[in-house]
């Protein structure tokens, strides 16, 4: 499946316009991004801020498959494809409790989303999509520091991950409705960014 045209990317300041009369009466926000790049801590503060429900699709996919401790272990016990069809499964079953409850949402997105363009579709398709794009550098620190991910080989992990970053930077870049460069601001202007999207609902 080959990707849409490149939607331009929104800076900080262009957040404060009415973000429904560009994308409807959406109350979802999904924020995607490489592994590590902040995506759960900010969208756990802008739950807070906001005052609004916040999922987690990595929660999501261990709910339906208890049996593993964390989505490295899964992703390493039955391989790529099933566990992207997990992903897909947990999106799905986000976005019909989102319209269910009829609140506002903010989910965050695993790190590969962009690997299953269907997720990242579906959440094009229902609501709001965020890209919170930090460096390649502090990212590979930052996972590093935690453990590598299953993805990557420890004998050339910086080489793959650069060529993974490049890859998942360029469609992420192009799918998302925005791109909040979080190497450009501190946490708290990047919460401050994504609440503006629940005002005046």
């Amino acid at each position: 499946m080959s990707l849409n045209p490149c939607i331009p990317a929104a800076s900080i300041g262009q957040m404060t316009m009415r973000i429904e009369e560009v994308f409807g009466k959406s109350k979802t926000v999904f924020l995607c991004g490489l592994k590590s790049c902040g995506k759960t801590t900010i969208a756990n503060a802008v739950a807070e801020h906001a005052g609004c429900i916040w999922m987690d699709c990595d929660d999501e996919i261990l709910k339906r498959n208890p049996k593993y401790v964390s989505c490295r272990e899964m992703f390493m016990a039955v391989g790529e494809q099933a566990f992207r069809n997990e992903e897909s499964i947990a999106v799905e079953t986000m976005i019909k409790r989102c319209k269910a409850k009829e609140e506002m949402a903010i989910v965050s997105l695993g790190g590969g989303a962009c690997d299953a363009y269907n997720v990242l579709e579906a959440a094009k398709a229902n609501g709001i999509l965020v890209y919170l794009q930090q460096s390649e550098h502090v990212l590979f620190e930052r996972m590093n520091a935690k453990g590598l991910p299953a993805y990557l080989n420890e004998s050339d992990a910086k080489q793959q991950f650069h060529e993974l970053y490049l890859r998942r930077n360029e469609i992420y870049s192009c799918f998302a409705d925005y791109v909040l460069q979080l190497s450009d601001c501190t946490k708290e202007e990047a919460v401050e960014s994504v609440c503006r999207m629940f005002a005046e609902r």
